[in-house]
């Protein structure tokens, strides 16, 4: 029978295995037991999952980790009374892993800082003696081209379930991430933006003309211009020593790994060009992204 001391003994040892830090570890395991009974409850069709974890889970846990959970709701209030009255909802639901007790620390606006307006509900996740806290950013009012998807996540440990939810598409991933970055240029502190473009542009195929659609219904509906100008001044990035100085901070801490942001921005400028141009053009583009060979 499983107990919470098992439970975090063979979270330890994935981590090892892994080669992941245990308290990340840790926390997955936690916000993967939130989805799950996200998705057993009445509002598995209102919480639609997006951003960091969305990416992570996509990937197979691989690229960039985050300690949030983002979703996109639907057909329900944003108010930060009916968000804590559905998040305790969905604590309570039964899961598979009975030794996760979950806690709520607070309720807050989400600042100006966040690509999106919404709520902010601060969580605990509890094993045992341990504490594990981690965020649930819920937005409003964004678009989801070309449709709303699912996505399986994968679980830390073996024999349990894994949740299915209802998941944002790659291309308006892209396409949010790039209106947040012209919409901040130099000021930016989302560096993230920057390497998941860069990410999803060197692993996955993408569609012209999905990505063009993608790109202008998120830049109309959010009030934001897509233009070629805007661009050329994310192409110069690199030559910014704040940014340069955020990028490697960013790398450091959040990926543990060796990227030039000059390559980075290289990638994402020759990715997001071909959609753009067609968009102030008002032509069709036909072609397609391949990892590759670029747009063919």
């Amino acid at each position: 029978m499983k107990n919470e001391k098992s439970i975090l003994q063979k979270l330890k040892n994935r981590a090892r295995v892994k080669r992941l830090p245990y308290q990340l570890v840790l926390q997955l395991f936690c916000q993967e037991e939130f989805l799950r009974r996200l998705s057993e409850s009445e509002f598995k069709e209102n919480l639609i999952l997006r951003g960091g974890l969305f990416l992570y889970s996509y990937n197979g846990f691989e690229g960039r980790p985050t300690m949030d959970i983002d979703f996109l709701a639907k057909n329900i209030s944003n108010s930060q009374v009916e968000m804590k009255d559905v998040i305790e909802k969905i604590m309570k639901q039964d899961g598979d892993n009975q030794y996760i007790d979950f806690m709520i620390n607070a309720v807050e606006n989400i600042t100006e800082e966040k690509a999106y307006h919404g709520v902010r509900i601060k969580m605990v996740g509890i094993i045992g003696n341990t504490r594990t806290p981690f965020d649930i950013d819920i937005g409003i009012g964004d678009v989801i081209v070309p449709s709303i998807n699912m996505i399986e996540i994968p679980t830390q440990l073996d024999g349990y379930r894994r949740p299915v939810l209802r998941s944002y598409s790659l291309e308006s991933t892209i396409a949010e991430k790039l209106e947040a970055m012209f919409s901040r240029m130099e000021t930016t502190s989302r560096m993230k933006d920057y390497y998941d473009i860069y990410y999803l542009a060197i692993h996955y195929e993408f569609e012209g003309a999905v990505l063009k659609a993608a790109i202008n219904e998120t830049f109309s509906n959010r009030k934001a211009i897509c233009e070629s100008k805007s661009l050329a001044r994310i192409k110069s990035m690199h030559e910014n020593e704040d940014m340069s100085r955020r990028w490697r901070v960013f790398v450091r801490k959040s990926l543990n790994a060796d990227i030039e942001f000059d390559a980075v921005i290289s990638v994402v400028v020759e990715f997001v060009s071909k959609p753009i141009e067609s968009i102030e053009a008002e032509v069709i583009l036909d072609e397609s992204w391949n990892p590759d060979t670029g747009w063919k």
